[in-house]
């Protein structure tokens, strides 16, 4: 080989040498940069807390492989953050296996706070998956499910001896052993007022009460006369907590009555507030935002007094002919202005004249709308004797009565019919504690 044939060979071996080696970089550059994608791909988050819950097993199974086969520091950093992804997966798997199914625990970013245990769930099986959560480091995420776990363990435990108590109540009623029967129901009462106040889960909380409706529901149909009455419940809707619990349920076998006044507050308000808070009875006031704004004073006395307020919208306006947008805006707004003068957030709506109805329900969740089924149309009705008769002839077993404060003799009315509703035995209550309320928003409006 001559001189320059060598010198050439020798240049296109090293040429060759340096491509090949630019090959190497390039592709491990490029490796990397595809681990460190599906890496990315397995959180939430660019600050690697949240996990992203449409990854699959798989996914995983191969972030892990491909970071094993990076070497240097890089692979190791992408490696831990694989398995720290897959140890919260597990954790957070579990504490959504722990509840019911439409209400999981976590989900990405977002947290539950109104989760359910599952029935099946026991205290050993969860207390057995505390080395689950024991991270040896802390971020959002691993506090979160920290919080959770240990929420998870006490409401497991409440549960645990809310149903041995529940289960330890006598399953047929006795007439001899009335008292002792009502002091372990209120008893599991107690446990479960204890429960609510402690852990403060709305939904868990309702589950062990719908418990207790259903025992005293077993005792009422053991108990009742031919009329229907319940001499062993007469005693327990006498606790004042317990009758609380019991208004309205299926146990409740009571005549009941809610008073309801539309609009306002204006000149009549403060008159039917002397006729009720005399007769001692319960009533709700559907409040308008406008008149809210006008008389703050009123407002805030309903309030004070004791009395519920619900929300009427802005300005009467019929939602008949309103968008969308135009019905949310009257309900927000009144909610706000109400609130704001109040200090009460009403938890319910009332629409003008009745109308759209369901479709304000779907627009304004979780407000709930509550109508009537006995109204004193006070505005075309011109006697007090007139209104009087309207409204006591369609009383019925749970009624929700409408009128106006506004109208003189609507107030006249008012004065009769409540002693006179309480001689026939009703109880005065909230219209959210009357069931059949729910069933009224397929009902026809006034001007139909």
């Amino acid at each position: 080989m001559t001189k320059k044939k060598k010198y050439i060979f020798l240049t296109v071996l090293f040429l060759g040498l340096i491509i090949v080696c630019s090959l190497l970089v390039y592709n491990r550059k490029v490796t990397e940069e595809k681990v460190e994608e599906e890496v990315s791909q397995l959180y939430f988050d660019e600050k690697y807390d949240y996990i992203n819950p449409n990854i699959s097993f798989e996914q995983f199974e191969k972030a892990k492989y491909d970071t094993r086969q990076l070497r240097g520091e890089k692979g190791k950093v992408l490696e831990e953050l694989v398995l720290k992804a897959q140890r919260k997966q597990e954790a957070i798997t579990f504490l959504n296996n722990c509840v019911e199914n439409k209400h999981p625990l976590i989900v990405g970013t977002q947290v539950n706070a109104e989760w359910v245990l599952d029935s099946d769930v026991k205290m050993k099986a969860v207390e057995e998956k505390s080395a689950l959560f024991d991270f040896d480091y802390e971020d959002d995420l691993v506090v979160q499910l920290k919080t959770a776990y240990q929420k998870i363990k006490e409401v497991a435990k409440e549960k645990e001896k809310i149903d041995k108590i529940l289960k330890d109540l006598p399953a047929i009623f006795s007439p001899t052993r009335e008292e002792e029967d009502i002091e372990k129901y209120a008893k599991a009462y107690e446990e479960v007022v204890k429960q609510r106040e402690h852990l403060n889960n709305v939904l868990q909380n309702k589950i062990f009460k719908e418990h207790l409706v259903d025992y005293a529901t077993s005792m009422k149909n053991q108990t009742a006369d031919e009329s229907t009455e319940s001499q062993p419940l007469d005693h327990l809707f006498a606790h004042e907590e317990l009758a609380d619990l019991l208004t309205g349920s299926p146990a409740d076998f009571r005549p009941l009555v809610a008073l309801t006044f539309d609009g306002g507050p204006d000149e009549g308000t403060e008159e039917v507030l002397e006729i009720l808070k005399e007769n001692d009875v319960k009533a709700t006031f559907y409040l308008q935002g406008a008149q809210v704004e006008k008389n703050p004073d009123l407002a805030k006395k309903i309030v004070e007094e004791g009395f519920h307020v619900g929300n009427n919208g802005y300005d009467h306006s019929p939602f008949s002919k309103l968008t969308d947008k135009q019905i949310k805006d009257q309900i927000q707004k009144t909610q706000e202005i109400i609130e704001k003068v109040t200090g009460f957030k009403p938890t319910s709506f009332r629409t003008p004249y009745g109308q759209e109805r369901e479709r304000t329900a779907k627009l304004c969740a979780p407000l709930k709308g509550i109508y009537w089924n006995n109204s004193a149309n006070d505005w075309k009705e011109k006697t007090e004797e007139g209104i009087y008769y309207r409204l006591l002839s369609q009383v019925k077993r749970h009624t929700v009565i409408r009128q106006h404060a506004s109208i003189p003799m609507s107030r006249q009315a008012l004065k009769r019919l409540i002693p006179m509703l309480k001689k026939k035995g009703y109880i005065f209550v909230y219209p959210e504690q009357i069931a059949e309320t729910a069933d009224w928003l397929k009902g026809k409006s006034e001007m139909e």
